[in-house]
């Protein structure tokens, strides 16, 4: 029994690291509860449908003569070599991209079930046919028992690893504000929706397409949101959300980057041909990051997720010209204000 736990551990280990990627990826776009949940749910979905397919495939072999089994199943490793020779180790986080830019956030439950099929069919119904040919039914049983288990921890892991990217940004705890009669949960609710309603507003709209305000846009955003009815002045405003960071920035974090904009700064990296797909994937995460977020501090690339790509980081993948390149593209979308 403890053998049978261990090797099916193993087997989806070795079939599911791609797919952690592929889950950064999603968790990297959600924000809402909801997506989180359909993140789940999805994954979950569409490894069960491999599991079922699986079984399907090793109940059928069960049928076919003794000797013919044994070179049925050496065909799925042939298979596997040429997929990987005809296509790119990354072709699953590509599709992932894909579909998040051409379908967004509204149908995630469908997008990560039809991604984790497509994505890991082959390699998963490749190994998995031919441990169950050979399981009896408790062991078969036993084994569908861990792989469940470890869907659900892989889920929690890569949703654990952005977290971890957000363990410094503090959330103060929402007590009612007592010299003001202002309960300051609703106030901060009231206030940050009143900011992600009104996007579209000229130097918002500046700030989400990484464009620095001169000091007359700033003017025009602070009268703008201190003298709207749900602020309630430059005061109130400071006495909830504080001085720690600038009325700029604070709009930034509520309403990250837009992710065209941030896609094209960093186009060279996505195009150029002298660029491996380790290298590749590492911008796209700084894409994610930036869009999610709307600011990207340069330490941040030496640690989770980043160093699961490289273990040393930015330093472990790019030259040093790259890299400057790189942290004055971040710079300059941190950087709010025109000089």
């Amino acid at each position: 029994m403890f053998s049978t736990v261990i090797t099916a551990a193993v087997l989806y280990i070795a079939t599911a690291v791609d797919l952690l990627v592929i889950l950064l990826i999603f968790f990297a776009r959600a924000n809402t509860r909801k997506e989180y949940r359909d993140i789940y749910i999805g994954q979950y979905l569409g490894s069960v449908i491999l599991i079922l397919v699986s079984l399907f495939l090793a109940f059928v072999l069960n049928y076919v003569p003794e000797k013919w089994v044994l070179g049925l199943l050496g065909l799925i490793p042939i298979y596997l070599g040429i997929k990987v020779a005809i296509y790119d180790d990354c072709e699953g986080e590509k599709r992932a991209k894909k579909e998040l830019d051409e379908k967004g956030l509204s149908k995630l439950v469908g997008i990560v079930a039809l991604v984790t099929v497509a994505s890991c069919g082959a390699d998963n119904i490749g190994l998995f046919v031919p441990y169950f040919v050979t399981l009896d039914l408790v062991d078969l049983l036993v084994t569908l028992l861990v792989f469940l288990i470890l869907i659900f921890v892989f889920n929690v892991r890569a949703d654990d690893v952005l977290d971890d990217d957000e363990i410094e940004e503090a959330k103060p705890v929402n007590l009612p504000d007592f010299n003001t009669g202002v309960d300051a949960k609703a106030y901060k609710q009231r206030v940050e929706h009143f900011i992600k309603v009104n996007e579209n507003h000229i130097t918002i709209a500046r700030l989400k397409r990484g464009i620095p305000l001169t000091r007359e846009d700033l003017t025009r955003l602070e009268q703008f949101v201190y003298n709207a009815q749900e602020v309630a002045g430059e005061q109130e405003f400071k006495e909830h959300f504080g001085n720690e960071i600038s009325l700029p920035e604070f709009i930034r974090s509520l309403v990250g980057l837009d992710y065209q904009a941030v896609k094209e700064a960093f186009s060279n990296y996505l195009v150029n041909t002298t660029y491996n797909e380790r290298q590749i994937r590492f911008i796209e995460m700084i894409i994610d990051q930036l869009t999610k977020q709307g600011k990207l501090q340069a330490i941040r690339l030496y640690e989770p997720p980043f160093n699961h790509i490289h273990y040393e980081g930015i330093d472990g993948l790019f030259s040093e010209n790259d890299i400057d390149k790189i942290f004055n593209t971040i710079d300059n979308f941190n950087n709010v204000l025109t000089a």
